[in-house]
């Protein structure tokens, strides 16, 4: 009896930038951080993500500044995420972005994260800024 081969689910690529930085700086990062993945794992990636099966997806999130970027990149890693982050030398090698894939069942890791080039609401900005904001907004 031949042994089955199970396909294994297509997993989406997500890629975490800093909305901090300008729309087009964090577009060259995102693609920066991707290209960073497939070198650093290739077989790997090759036989993990989305664009082998075509039903995958390239999810492209951000985060308030370098700081979150760390706190999120470091989460990711302890819960045994493949994260491959790229320090920008046009910036004093900050971290600006990572790109990372998991399997289907941790996709909510990444619920709470906006997506990128987002607007967010004046409330949101002094909220990030800050770390608190006004009891009454709604757009919390």
């Amino acid at each position: 009896m031949e042994e089955e081969v199970l396909e294994p689910e297509p997993r989406k690529m997500f890629v975490v930038v800093r909305a901090d930085l300008p729309p087009g700086l964090q577009m060259a990062q995102a693609g920066h951080a991707i290209a960073e993945l497939c070198f650093s794992y290739g077989d790997t990636a090759k036989g993990l993500l989305w664009y082998e099966s075509g039903e995958g997806h390239l999810i492209v999130l951000s985060v308030p500044s370098e700081l979150d970027l760390i706190d999120a990149k470091n989460t990711l890693q302890a819960a045994g995420i493949i994260c491959e982050p790229f320090n920008e030398p046009d910036l004093d090698m900050q971290l600006t972005a990572f790109a990372c894939f998991c399997a289907p069942e941790d996709n909510y890791l990444f619920c709470d994260l906006p997506l990128a080039l987002r607007r967010r609401s004046l409330f949101q900005r002094v909220k990030d800024y800050l770390g608190v904001g006004p009891l009454w907004s709604s757009d919390d």
